[in-house]
């Protein structure tokens, strides 16, 4: 079977054992399909549905790798209430029981937790090319901690002119298209508005009536400066929240190990252009 869209439910407690089951739906998508796995729990708390992202997109690319279909485009929603109407197939778990959830994701040692909707206006920024699970993980977790609106700050393409591999960049449009098709599936009620990251503030830097900004470990450090400009402005400051990077590694070897869009755009360069010279990207586990 070569279906254009499936749906995936699975039970919480089941997570752990239901890699099977997403490659026996993995096996009925064709490539460049859409699968959305929906976990069917009531999630209150932002550092839970962290670990259950992590778990479930880490379970996802090992079962897009034994089944050679890395094309498709996973989505875990975390809300069973919006599940579209549009699939071609709908299945359901047979896993039923876990001892407990693995976590590819690495969180901070101090880890501040918050409820879903315990913000009105939520911010984040990134380059967001080639949409990859950290990003998706990113996303889905500022949305979550948003009642009301999710603003977005994207790299704009001047800014990325150096970046290696910038043969197959995506251009700002088509990343930011990416990002408004996602955030619409996950969480469809939430207003987002996107603005060009034309430096390290971006619209935080403009846009007084913000309440928390959602960073990666990676760029955690970048908090701090945002709320120095903010409150350079007289703007009030941020509460900051950190979300673990996907794969592996650490601050001390810059995070090699991590799940990376770099290494994603050197798989197009090469299908398009052939292997430069040189060391490879890793991809991250």
């Amino acid at each position: 079977m070569s279906l254009d869209y499936a749906i995936l439910t699975i039970e919480l407690n089941a997570i752990g054992y239901c890699k099977d089951d997403v490659i026996r739906a993995l096996k009925q998508v064709k490539p460049l399909g859409k699968l959305d796995i929906v976990v069917n729990h009531q999630f209150t708390h932002m550092r839970e549905l962290e670990s259950v992202l992590a778990s479930v997109y880490n379970i996802a690319r090992e079962a897009q790798e034994e089944t050679k279909n890395a094309q498709v485009f996973t989505t875990v929603i975390y809300d069973s209430s919006i599940v579209s109407p549009n699939a071609d197939i709908y299945l359901s778990s047979q896993a039923h029981s876990n001892e407990a959830l693995s976590n590819d994701v690495k969180t901070p040692s101090s880890k501040s937790d918050a409820q879903r909707g315990q913000f009105r206006v939520t911010a984040l920024g990134g380059t967001f090319d080639h949409l990859h699970d950290g990003h998706k993980i990113l996303l889905t977790l500022a949305g979550f901690l948003a009642s009301e609106k999710l603003i977005v700050g994207i790299t704009q393409d001047e800014l990325l002119k150096n970046k290696q591999f910038k043969e197959v960049m995506q251009s700002y449009h088509t990343r930011k298209e990416a990002v408004i098709n996602f955030l619409k599936k996950i969480q469809p009620d939430l207003e987002v508005d996107c603005y060009e990251l034309r430096d390290i503030a971006g619209p935080t830097g403009f846009i007084s009536d913000i309440d928390v900004l959602v960073l990666s470990q990676e760029t955690s450090a970048g908090g701090a400066t945002v709320n120095k400009i903010r409150l350079e402005k007289g703007f009030p400051e941020l509460a900051l929240f950190e979300v673990g990077v996907i794969g592996g590694g650490s601050a001390g070897d810059n995070w090699k190990d991590k799940l990376s869009s770099t290494r994603l755009r050197q798989l197009e360069y090469d299908e398009k252009y052939g292997k430069p010279e040189g060391p490879t990207t890793s991809l991250g586990k």
